[in-house]
């Protein structure tokens, strides 16, 4: 192991804003551009990295002039191909003037403001030529780095066998890590509804949240009777606990999961207060055997007063994430009103594919039917 560096001074340190991606979450937008609580993403990455650094540096892709109305220096990959954050690092680490790298990713608005000076202690500790942090609740946090300029060559002979994951070429490194205690320090916005709404965050419904999930519900309820296959009178006289099904682990043993879309986080361990619900999903999962590698999207819905915000698109995008990384499912099934065509193409752009029309699926007056659409995406 490389021995432990004596000191680490700010002047020693160059920061680096990684805002090459390709935003594919964003619809293809350039995520450090987009605005955030007034100002652009990359902006707030900016004010709380470079106090913490000598020299600052930025690595983009695209739109280099507008990054360079920051102030600071600009770095490209060198390749054309978005090769992902290892490539903006290896640029980086070839132009940093000085030993050590800080790097950030542009899109958390909060990062630490002790993030260098937390990593510079592991590095003074125990030695070795990288550290990167450890969010709360124990998960790493790769793109948060503190990294030896002399790792730019063995950095570039990764890439050049074709490694991609920052994370696993730190560990290949031994890289030491740092834990952090703040809950929100590493949140990062991925989706156009986390932009529009600050504070907003995307998460798994608890019991503090039910008599949101009433509320949420009814209104949606009122405002698009036809979206819903339960009829309004019988609805709107239920209780807020009778969604306890809804919950992960619930009583009937089908439910996978809800994720909501919360204005203000539950506390940890608080059990008794919920921030406002702007939007839900449900997923379901097949409980005969032979059918338990399929899932059901059960229910979608955003506040009347939050629609076309992004919000349906985001719970999508996240509950689609997570069914992926859910042992053993392969396909994800839906129902949506026929005639609900901004639904439809939402989930057509995300790759579900029309199997099947269900004739007079729901009855909404004496003579007044609604078709259904069956769609399925495999996973």
């Amino acid at each position: 192991m490389t021995p432990a560096a004596t000191t680490i001074a700010r002047d020693d340190i160059t920061g680096l804003v990684l805002a090459g991606g390709q935003g594919r979450r964003m619809g293809g937008l350039d995520k450090g551009l987009q605005d955030y609580a007034g100002r652009p993403l990359v902006a707030h990455a900016i004010e709380r990295l470079a106090p913490q650094v000598g020299p600052l540096l930025i690595s983009a892709n695209r739109h280099l002039d507008a990054y360079a109305g920051f102030g600071h220096p600009v770095l490209a990959d060198a390749t054309a191909d978005f090769a992902g954050p290892l490539a903006g690092l290896l640029e980086g680490l070839r132009a940093a003037p000085t030993r050590w790298l800080l790097c950030v990713p542009c899109d958390v608005p909060a990062l630490p403001l002790d993030l260098g000076a937390q990593l510079a202690a592991v590095l003074r500790s125990q030695g070795g030529r990288a550290a990167f942090a450890v969010d709360a609740d124990g998960r790493a946090q790769p793109l948060f780095a503190l990294l030896d300029r002399g790792l730019r060559e063995p950095l570039a002979l990764a890439l050049q066998r074709g490694e991609r994951r920052v994370l696993g070429w730190l560990r290949d490194l031994g890289a030491g890590t740092a834990s952090f205690a703040a809950r929100d320090a590493f949140r990062n916005l991925n989706t156009r509804a986390e932009l529009a709404w600050p504070g907003l965050e995307l998460r798994e419904m608890v019991d503090a949240d039910l008599a949101g999930y009433k509320a949420l519900r009814d209104a949606t309820l009122l405002a698009s009777p036809g979206a819903f296959v339960s009829e309004a009178a019988t609805e709107l006289r239920r209780s807020a606990a009778s969604y306890a099904g809804r919950l992960a682990g619930g009583a009937l043993g089908a439910c996978l999961f809800s994720l909501v879309a919360a204005r203000a986080s539950v506390p940890p361990g608080n059990t008794g207060v919920s921030g406002e619900l702007l939007g839900a999903v449900t997923l379901e999962r097949e409980t005969r055997g032979r059918k338990r590698h399929i899932a059901h999207l059960v229910g979608m819905m955003v506040a009347p007063d939050a629609q076309r915000r992004g919000i349906g698109a985001s719970l999508l995008d996240a509950a689609l994430a997570r069914l992926r990384r859910c042992d053993g499912i392969e396909i994800v099934t839906l129902s949506v009103t026929s005639s609900n065509a901004a639904a439809i193409a939402l989930y057509a752009r995300r790759g579900f594919v029309r199997y099947g029309r269900l004739p007079r699926a729901l009855r909404i007056a004496a003579g007044q039917y609604e078709d259904q659409d069956l769609m399925q995406l495999g996973l």
